[in-house]
Parts: structure tokens; C-alpha cells; sequence
């Protein structure tokens, strides 16, 4: 575990306070505390449902909160999960910052180039709802 700027080896003390103080249930399907649903891009949603529509053409459509419900995107009361701003957020980076993708591309196998100087000659961060995180990283 981090203690600081150290790592430290966990002990089960450290084991049985990180077990306590995880959330219950499932993370993906938790409400973000904050967001609300023009949280999420209506351009991002409507492609999702075009795509579903055409892969089942026979498929019950339902309102659309209620799709988003049901896939696990919103709440009952139309908070947007994580799942809901990972998929289709506007700036889901706002509510989970850590939910980003960098690409590095090192020069070496070795992380530090000559006298500890950047090892990479390219780095690129993709932020946005995770589909587009894939296709701008894909190219």
C-alpha cells in the first residue's frame, strides 16, 4: 500500500480497513454523486440506440430513460451511474478523473532515455466517454 510517498508491504490490519471501507454492491451501477442526467450526451445515447435498433431490429423500444435504465446507465431516479458516464458521459472525466487512457510510446525498452531525460517520443492522453476514448485511440 502507499503510506505517503513510500510503498509499504500490506499487513492484515491494512487488509481487513480496505475490505470495511469498500463500497457494497456493484461499482459500475453506483449513482455518481453530482452528475445529473444532461450529464450525459444525448449524441452519444442516440447513436447507442440506433446501433441496438439495427443489431435487433424485433427489440421492444422502450422510452428512452427506461433503456437507459434498464442497461444500468441510470438510476430509478435518473442519476447517471458510472456505467451511464463512462458510456455516454459528456465529460466523464469531471466525475472520474481516473477514467482516461494515455498512450506512450518509449524510444527503448527503457522507461528514462540518456541522463534520466523522457524515454518516450510520443504521448497522448483520450479523454471522453469510453467509445470514444476506443475509436480516437484505435487510430
Amino acid at each position: 500500500v502507499r503510506r505517503g510517498t513510500d510503498n509499504a508491504p500490506i499487513d492484515s490490519s491494512d487488509v481487513d480497513r480496505l475490505l470495511a471501507a469498500r463500497p457494497s454492491g456493484e461499482f459500475e451501477l453506483q449513482p455518481v454523486p453530482g452528475a445529473r442526467r444532461d450529464d450525459l450526451d444525448e449524441n452519444v445515447v442516440e447513436d447507442y440506440l440506433e446501433r441496438r435498433q439495427k443489431r435487433n431490429p424485433r427489440h421492444t423500444i422502450l422510452p428512452k430513460d427506461k433503456l437507459l435504465q434498464q442497461i444500468g446507465a441510470l438510476t430509478e431516479e435518473n442519476v447517471p451511474t458510472v456505467t451511464g458516464l463512462l458510456l455516454f458521459g459528456k465529460e466523464p472525466q469531471l466525475f472520474l478523473p481516473q477514467s482516461r487512457a494515455i498512450f506512450v510510446k518509449f524510444a527503448d525498452t527503457q522507461p528514462r532515455g540518456p541522463e534520466g531525460t523522457l524515454g518516450y517520443g510520443r504521448r497522448e492522453e483520450f479523454l471522453g466517454p469510453l467509445p470514444l476514448i476506443i475509436d480516437r485511440a484505435w487510430r
